[in-house]
């Protein structure tokens, strides 16, 4: 089922943001360090590699969505019977309930641990914000495409 791929689709961005983010932390540390003990072109290669690592927000908007878009076209691939409905809603609002929950543990850390690094990430920081509601929005479109073809028998 399409479904369960939204249980390992919530866990997998939630793990990504936070290694960007706290590499980001990290590289934000360390990079005065190190532009103050290296010459001129190896400052300047830190300096051009913090400015790429920035970047990762906006991949982070097209992973997201992509993947979401790749589940949906597998889910209106794929015949089920009208009998796991049930158990496609149970299991939806299960992966509804993680979503908000790892929506929080992100902002408690970048708040509390990371909150430069994350001040850096707005895109990222949007996603989180809204993460429930991106979940319940492709959630609906995967039943929908999933069980809305069904004509009687399957």
């Amino acid at each position: 089922m399409a479904i369960t791929d939204l249980i390992f689709f919530v866990p997998i961005i939630f793990g990504i943001a936070m290694l960007w983010v706290i590499g980001l932390q990290v590289s934000d540390q360390i990079t005065p360090e190190l532009n103050a003990t290296l010459n001129e072109k190896g400052a300047n290669i830190i300096n051009q590699t913090s400015s790429h690592i920035l970047k990762l927000d906006y991949l982070f908007i097209f992973l997201v969505f992509g993947v979401l878009l790749v589940i949906a076209l597998i889910a209106s691939q794929i015949q089920v019977s009208p009998i796991f409905f049930v158990f496609a809603i149970i299991l939806f609002l299960i992966v509804l309930g993680l979503s908000g929950t790892f929506a929080n543990v992100y902002f408690t850390f970048a708040e509390n641990q990371a909150p430069d690094a994350a001040e850096q990430m707005p895109w990222t920081l949007e996603v989180f914000k809204h993460l429930p509601i991106i979940v319940l929005i492709f959630g609906a479109i995967i039943l929908i495409l999933m069980y809305g073809k069904m004509r009687g028998g399957y």
